[in-house]
């Protein structure tokens, strides 16, 4: 018998993205158009209720870039992608694009109101809400901000939160799969940072997202890599 230790096959990311593909479109998560937009910089891919790019009525196939700004009204929802990042804008929400400005961070997403899940890739970017700053690169991040507080889940990855009532209490959270979300507050009177519960998305909204842009989740790729060992 040979000494060599056993190893497990591996999965390839190519293969786990085909598989999750195929599991979206027969789960009618996701038709197979954008299946088929998978890694382009694809735009605008849904739309339902009332959507507005730049004040104006929103339609499928424009393009987002920086610079431009996203509202969605009562019950209305978008899903876009810009470059390797895919967002689900929900409804009653605001959000804007920048450029960096000139700071370490190459992009900025200003959640001016509302709720929105965004997947990135690796690059630098900041999200800023009325009351916290992140930093982060290559992560998932639910957001629900108004003026008076934000919810912030860090799905998985690594973010640096900088509350602005208190900057001193800046801290950084490293997550795997929803592992510990946080309201931070804007009245210092009260305790700034709680915990809090995962809310209102999932991770079926994360595997599309990182689907349209050629990617999968941390998570779905350690589970497929976990069943192809047996």
């Amino acid at each position: 018998m040979s000494d060599s230790v056993y190893r497990p096959p591996q999965i390839s990311r190519r293969t786990v993205l085909q598989r999750l593909a195929a599991t979206l479109v027969l789960g009618g998560l996701m038709p197979w158009q954008q299946v088929q937009a998978m890694s382009q910089n694809a735009g605008i891919l849904r739309i339902k209720g009332t959507v507005h790019l730049n004040g104006q009525p929103a339609s499928i196939g424009q393009l987002v870039k920086q610079g431009d700004h996203v509202e969605t009204f009562a019950d209305a929802e978008v899903v876009f992608v810009v470059g390797k990042d895919a967002y689900l804008q929900r409804a009653g929400s605001k959000i804007r694009l920048e450029s960096g400005g000139g700071s370490t961070f190459s992009q900025v997403l200003r959640v001016i109101s509302g709720r929105v899940l965004g997947v990135f890739a690796k690059g630098e970017t900041q999200i800023a809400t009325p009351t916290v700053t992140l930093g982060i690169r290559g992560t998932g991040v639910y957001i629900e901000a108004c003026e008076d507080k934000t919810y912030v889940c860090l799905c998985y990855g690594k973010a640096e939160f900088t509350p602005l009532a208190q900057v001193e209490q800046a801290f950084t959270q490293t997550t795997q799969h929803h592992e510990n979300p946080v309201w931070i507050y804007a009245d210092v009177s009260q305790p700034l940072i709680e915990k809090a519960k995962a809310m209102n998305h999932t991770d079926a909204e994360l595997e599309m997202l990182e689907a349209l842009v050629g990617r999968v989740p941390p998570f779905v790729y350690q589970r497929l890599q976990h069943r192809s060992r047996y």
